[in-house]
């Protein structure tokens, strides 16, 4: 896939909470991984920042609890050096950036 120049290759791999394997594959493939859409908190996204899985994580407002939440982790991936691209295919609120 890396002939292509995709921004990203998105959640490929299951379960979703396998951060050593995004980890390798990243490293691997050299192909951009994108994930996040099936984290539940902040400390979700600092593991996945930490494990240096994705090059963007890409937090729910619906799966996460809503803006509050996800102020906080945007600000802990992004002090992580973690882009930051919200995931949010649902309306409302969700369909928000938080701004800082």
């Amino acid at each position: 896939m890396r002939p292509h120049d995709l921004a990203w290759l998105e959640e490929p791999l299951y379960p979703p909470d396998d951060f050593e394997g995004l980890a390798r594959l990243r490293r691997e493939t050299g192909v951009p991984i994108a994930a996040g859409e099936n984290l539940g908190n902040v400390m979700d996204v600092r593991h996945i920042a930490e494990a240096k899985a994705v090059d963007v994580v890409q937090p729910s407002l619906a799966k996460m609890g809503g803006i509050s939440e996800v102020v906080k982790a945007v600000a802990d991936a992004e002090q992580r050096g973690t882009r930051v691209v919200l995931h949010a295919p649902y309306s409302g609120p969700a369909l928000m950036r938080p701004c800082m």
